[in-house]
């Protein structure tokens, strides 16, 4: 379930970008969604930076994260459940629940939070969700490591992309001040990354379960 989900989150994500109507922050006449100018969450605005309505991509992006959000959260208390041999690698696994529970609900909470129309929600689930979803790494890295039958390969993967998660997001925010570009591309990069980690991640836990 949570390949699956993943798969169709990400074909949404891209298909989200298709129909996007066009128009960037700074530039509004630039045709169609540019990668390297629009953000994720352009694609789930009402009115795109072009003026021109963007309701087709709105709906498919708004839908991918719900998907993300609802599927996601069963992996987080599945991990927690399994992760309890010792008193640090409880706390980790329950931290990380909590956390990645929590990134969830701001995932699903910018679904429904236009950038446009509800822009200080939207930036209220984002500020909260980022961190959240690095917090959920860095605890369930702890609780990985801590598990005397996880493989440390998995853990240490988990642990290189949760370090490249949190300079890509640093980085998406510094941009914010110098150049809105680098938040573009640190944005989808911290995302993709999160997502690639949490794939592999989940394998090495189908693995570990079947042990």
């Amino acid at each position: 379930m949570l390949y699956l989900s993943s798969l169709v989150f990400l074909a949404l994500i891209f298909l989200a970008m298709v129909f996007y109507t066009g128009g960037t922050r700074d530039n509004p006449t630039v045709s169609g969604y540019s990668f390297w100018g629009n953000t994720l969450s352009d694609s789930g605005r009402f009115m795109a930076w072009s003026g021109v309505p963007n309701i087709v991509s709105m709906v498919i992006f708004s839908l991918s994260l719900i998907i993300y959000g609802i599927f996601y959260i069963p992996f987080y208390i599945l991990v927690s459940e399994s992760l309890t041999e010792g008193k640090l690698e409880k706390l980790s696994s329950k931290m990380g629940k909590n956390f990645g529970i929590l990134f969830s609900i701001c995932i699903i909470g910018i679904a429904f939070s236009p950038g446009d129309t509800l822009y200080i929600l939207h930036i209220i689930f984002v500020f909260i969700g980022y961190p959240s979803a690095l917090l959920n790494g860095v605890f369930f890295s702890i609780a990985f490591f801590k598990n005397k039958r996880f493989s440390n390969v998995y853990a240490l993967i988990f642990a290189i992309f949760t370090v490249f998660y949190f300079i890509s997001i640093a980085l998406a925010f510094i941009g914010l001040l110098i150049d809105f570009n680098l938040t573009v591309l640190f944005q989808k990069l911290g995302s993709f990354a999160a997502l690639a980690a949490f794939l592999i991640i989940g394998y090495g836990f189908w693995k570990f379960k079947k042990s």
